[in-house]
């Protein structure tokens, strides 16, 4: 990074063990050890994983970051779980396929669309 500091990443194999807090922290430290790690783990920046609470637990000692996609993918559960949402999410498809399947999304060059996307030098969808 030319400020002295490293940028490593490494995958802990879980398979065997089950997945408790005190495996993945005993796991962790094993495989940092292994891949040329020579600061002490303390000076880890960050370590990315999903939100299990068996990970931040297994983590507690240092800086432990969530997953964007995993994070995500939750935040978009939980909306599309909520009441309300089931005919929202319906009549969205039913656009959707009525666009793909339409003269204008079919990219036939007749359609306005193919046009503006190579005027706009844009590949066609």
């Amino acid at each position: 990074m030319g400020d002295g500091r490293e940028v490593m990443r490494c995958r802990v194999p879980c398979k065997k063990k089950r997945h408790t807090a005190e495996h993945i922290g005993e796991l962790s430290d094993a495989a940092w050890a292994s891949s040329g790690l020579r600061h002490p783990v303390e000076d880890i920046f960050v370590r990315v994983s999903d939100n299990g609470a068996n990970m931040i637990k297994g983590w507690s000692e240092g800086f432990q970051s969530p997953c964007l996609d995993h994070t995500l993918e939750l935040s978009v559960k939980q909306y599309t779980d909520s009441d309300g949402i089931e005919a929202t999410i319906c009549k969205g498809r039913g656009i959707v396929g009525y666009f793909n399947s339409s003269v204008a999304g079919s990219g036939e060059e007749v359609c306005g669309l193919a046009a503006c996307q190579r005027t706009a030098s844009l590949p066609p969808i």
